[in-house]
Protein backbone atom coordinates (compact mmCIF):
# COMPACT_ATOMS: atom_id res chain seq x y z
CA UNK A 1 0.00 0.00 0.00
CA UNK A 2 2.97 2.19 0.85
CA UNK A 3 4.48 1.84 -2.68
CA UNK A 4 0.84 2.46 -4.41
CA UNK A 5 0.76 5.61 -2.37
CA UNK A 6 3.99 6.62 -3.17
CA UNK A 7 3.51 5.93 -7.00
CA UNK A 8 0.21 7.71 -6.87
CA UNK A 9 1.76 11.00 -5.32
CA UNK A 10 4.91 11.15 -7.37
CA UNK A 11 3.10 12.88 -10.21
CA UNK A 12 0.91 15.11 -8.20
CA UNK A 13 2.02 18.96 -8.56
CA UNK A 14 1.33 21.55 -5.86
CA UNK A 15 -1.64 23.28 -6.07
CA UNK A 16 -4.09 25.51 -3.69
CA UNK A 17 -6.24 22.73 -2.15
CA UNK A 18 -9.74 22.75 -3.65
CA UNK A 19 -8.69 24.71 -6.49
CA UNK A 20 -10.31 22.52 -9.06
CA UNK A 21 -14.08 23.26 -7.84
CA UNK A 22 -12.98 27.63 -7.93
CA UNK A 23 -13.38 30.14 -10.77
CA UNK A 24 -10.01 30.89 -12.10
CA UNK A 25 -9.49 34.21 -13.68
CA UNK A 26 -6.01 36.36 -15.23
CA UNK A 27 -5.62 39.96 -15.16
CA UNK A 28 -2.33 41.81 -16.31
CA UNK A 29 -1.23 45.18 -14.05
CA UNK A 30 -0.63 47.37 -17.76
CA UNK A 31 2.44 49.97 -17.82
CA UNK A 32 2.08 52.15 -20.36
CA UNK A 33 5.11 54.87 -21.11
CA UNK A 34 3.21 57.60 -21.25
CA UNK A 35 4.39 61.90 -20.96
CA UNK A 36 7.76 60.54 -20.84
CA UNK A 37 6.94 58.48 -17.58
CA UNK A 38 5.76 55.30 -16.73
CA UNK A 39 2.07 54.57 -15.64
CA UNK A 40 -0.65 52.15 -14.97
CA UNK A 41 -3.55 51.87 -16.87
CA UNK A 42 -6.96 51.03 -15.63
CA UNK A 43 -10.42 50.21 -17.00
CA UNK A 44 -13.25 51.21 -15.49
CA UNK A 45 -16.14 48.64 -15.99
CA UNK A 46 -18.81 49.20 -18.56
CA UNK A 47 -22.01 49.80 -16.32
CA UNK A 48 -23.98 47.51 -18.38
CA UNK A 49 -22.34 44.49 -16.98
CA UNK A 50 -23.69 42.13 -14.78
CA UNK A 51 -20.52 41.96 -12.12
CA UNK A 52 -19.03 45.22 -10.79
CA UNK A 53 -20.69 47.56 -13.36
CA UNK A 54 -18.86 50.77 -12.57
CA UNK A 55 -16.22 49.33 -11.33
CA UNK A 56 -12.06 50.24 -11.61
CA UNK A 57 -10.50 47.09 -12.80
CA UNK A 58 -7.08 45.70 -14.40
CA UNK A 59 -7.47 43.99 -18.07
CA UNK A 60 -8.54 40.61 -17.57
CA UNK A 61 -11.08 38.00 -17.34
CA UNK A 62 -11.86 33.75 -16.87
CA UNK A 63 -9.48 31.03 -17.92
CA UNK A 64 -11.04 29.36 -21.06
CA UNK A 65 -10.54 25.68 -21.85
CA UNK A 66 -8.68 27.18 -25.17
CA UNK A 67 -6.38 28.98 -23.15
CA UNK A 68 -2.89 27.38 -22.96
CA UNK A 69 -2.50 28.36 -19.49
CA UNK A 70 -2.94 31.56 -17.04
CA UNK A 71 -1.09 33.99 -19.32
CA UNK A 72 -2.77 33.44 -22.38
CA UNK A 73 -5.85 34.47 -20.74
CA UNK A 74 -4.06 37.57 -19.24
CA UNK A 75 -2.69 38.47 -22.88
CA UNK A 76 -6.13 37.57 -24.42
CA UNK A 77 -8.59 39.76 -22.44
CA UNK A 78 -5.92 42.58 -22.42
CA UNK A 79 -5.91 42.49 -26.01
CA UNK A 80 -10.21 41.69 -26.76
CA UNK A 81 -10.00 44.42 -24.31
CA UNK A 82 -8.29 47.31 -24.78
CA UNK A 83 -8.36 46.44 -28.43
CA UNK A 84 -4.74 46.21 -29.30
CA UNK A 85 -2.90 43.80 -31.05
CA UNK A 86 -1.23 40.96 -29.08
CA UNK A 87 2.09 41.73 -30.52
CA UNK A 88 1.67 44.91 -28.68
CA UNK A 89 1.64 42.78 -24.65
CA UNK A 90 4.58 42.16 -23.08
CA UNK A 91 4.63 40.07 -20.19
CA UNK A 92 7.60 41.09 -17.66
CA UNK A 93 6.65 39.37 -14.44
CA UNK A 94 3.97 36.70 -12.88
CA UNK A 95 2.95 38.09 -9.46
CA UNK A 96 1.55 35.88 -6.68
CA UNK A 97 -1.14 34.28 -7.04
CA UNK A 98 -4.71 35.74 -5.58
CA UNK A 99 -6.86 34.01 -3.64
CA UNK A 100 -10.37 35.50 -3.42
CA UNK A 101 -12.42 34.94 -0.45
CA UNK A 102 -15.78 34.40 -3.09
CA UNK A 103 -14.44 31.19 -4.04
CA UNK A 104 -11.96 32.57 -7.08
CA UNK A 105 -8.26 32.52 -7.83
CA UNK A 106 -6.75 35.22 -9.68
CA UNK A 107 -3.36 35.14 -11.50
CA UNK A 108 -1.87 38.83 -12.22
CA UNK A 109 0.92 39.37 -14.26
CA UNK A 110 2.95 42.48 -14.97
CA UNK A 111 2.59 43.85 -18.34
CA UNK A 112 4.14 46.68 -20.78
CA UNK A 113 2.03 47.48 -23.59
CA UNK A 114 4.13 49.22 -26.16
CA UNK A 115 1.35 51.33 -27.87
CA UNK A 116 -0.89 54.15 -26.92
CA UNK A 117 -3.56 53.95 -29.15
CA UNK A 118 -6.38 51.70 -27.37
CA UNK A 119 -9.80 50.71 -29.06
CA UNK A 120 -11.88 49.89 -25.73
CA UNK A 121 -14.54 47.04 -26.34
CA UNK A 122 -17.37 49.31 -25.32
CA UNK A 123 -19.21 46.14 -24.35
CA UNK A 124 -17.02 45.30 -21.01
CA UNK A 125 -14.98 49.07 -20.54
CA UNK A 126 -16.49 52.12 -20.03
CA UNK A 127 -13.08 53.90 -20.82
CA UNK A 128 -9.72 53.89 -19.55
CA UNK A 129 -7.05 56.31 -17.33
CA UNK A 130 -3.61 55.84 -16.92
CA UNK A 131 -1.99 56.81 -13.40
CA UNK A 132 1.79 57.60 -13.13
CA UNK A 133 3.68 54.87 -11.11
CA UNK A 134 5.25 57.55 -9.39
CA UNK A 135 1.97 58.97 -7.93
CA UNK A 136 1.00 55.06 -6.84
CA UNK A 137 4.80 54.55 -5.09
CA UNK A 138 4.01 58.02 -3.18
CA UNK A 139 0.46 57.54 -2.19
CA UNK A 140 -0.49 55.40 1.02
CA UNK A 141 -4.14 53.31 0.08
CA UNK A 142 -6.98 54.57 2.85
CA UNK A 143 -7.25 50.86 4.42
CA UNK A 144 -10.83 49.28 6.40
CA UNK A 145 -11.50 46.59 7.94
CA UNK A 146 -15.08 44.00 7.06
CA UNK A 147 -15.69 42.33 10.00
CA UNK A 148 -16.63 38.32 9.15
CA UNK A 149 -19.27 36.82 10.67
CA UNK A 150 -19.46 32.72 10.97
CA UNK A 151 -23.34 31.50 10.76
CA UNK A 152 -23.68 27.62 10.17
CA UNK A 153 -26.52 26.71 8.34
CA UNK A 154 -29.81 25.03 10.76
CA UNK A 155 -28.83 21.40 9.84
CA UNK A 156 -25.27 21.76 11.52
CA UNK A 157 -24.39 18.90 13.46
CA UNK A 158 -22.72 21.16 16.53
CA UNK A 159 -23.57 17.64 18.15
CA UNK A 160 -20.13 16.42 16.77
CA UNK A 161 -18.08 19.70 18.10
CA UNK A 162 -16.76 20.63 21.05
CA UNK A 163 -18.85 23.21 22.74
CA UNK A 164 -21.37 22.40 20.63
CA UNK A 165 -23.34 25.80 20.22
CA UNK A 166 -20.89 27.62 22.01
CA UNK A 167 -17.99 26.42 19.52
CA UNK A 168 -15.29 29.52 19.68
CA UNK A 169 -15.30 30.37 16.19
CA UNK A 170 -12.86 32.16 14.70
CA UNK A 171 -13.96 35.35 13.65
CA UNK A 172 -11.96 36.70 10.69
CA UNK A 173 -11.80 40.30 8.89
CA UNK A 174 -11.18 40.91 5.41
CA UNK A 175 -9.00 44.58 4.97
CA UNK A 176 -9.84 46.43 1.78
CA UNK A 177 -8.21 49.62 0.25
CA UNK A 178 -8.43 52.76 -1.37
CA UNK A 179 -6.42 54.59 -3.52
CA UNK A 180 -7.67 58.00 -5.25
CA UNK A 181 -7.20 59.41 -8.00
CA UNK A 182 -8.32 62.36 -9.46
CA UNK A 183 -12.50 61.01 -9.64
CA UNK A 184 -11.38 57.59 -9.78
CA UNK A 185 -11.41 55.03 -6.54
CA UNK A 186 -9.53 52.10 -6.81
CA UNK A 187 -10.59 49.68 -4.50
CA UNK A 188 -11.28 45.89 -3.53
CA UNK A 189 -8.91 42.99 -5.59
CA UNK A 190 -7.87 45.75 -8.05
CA UNK A 191 -6.42 47.52 -4.86
CA UNK A 192 -4.93 44.64 -3.47
CA UNK A 193 -3.09 43.01 -6.67
CA UNK A 194 -1.92 46.83 -6.87
CA UNK A 195 -0.83 47.44 -3.18
CA UNK A 196 0.97 44.37 -3.85
CA UNK A 197 2.59 45.50 -7.11
CA UNK A 198 3.97 48.60 -5.65
CA UNK A 199 5.07 47.28 -2.70
CA UNK A 200 7.43 44.89 -4.68
CA UNK A 201 8.97 47.40 -6.86
CA UNK A 202 9.65 50.36 -4.07
CA UNK A 203 13.10 50.76 -3.23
Amino acid sequence: MLNKIKKQLQNENKHILGHQYMKKYAVTIPLVRHNQSLSVLFEKRAESLRRQPGDISFPGGKVENQDMNTMDTAIRETSEELGIPISDIEIIHEMDIYVHSQNMIVYPFVSYLSTSSFQPNPKEVDEIFLVPIEYLMNTKPEKYQINLTIEPEEAFPFQHISGGKNYSWRHGYIEEMFYYYEQYVIWGMTARILYHFIDKIKP
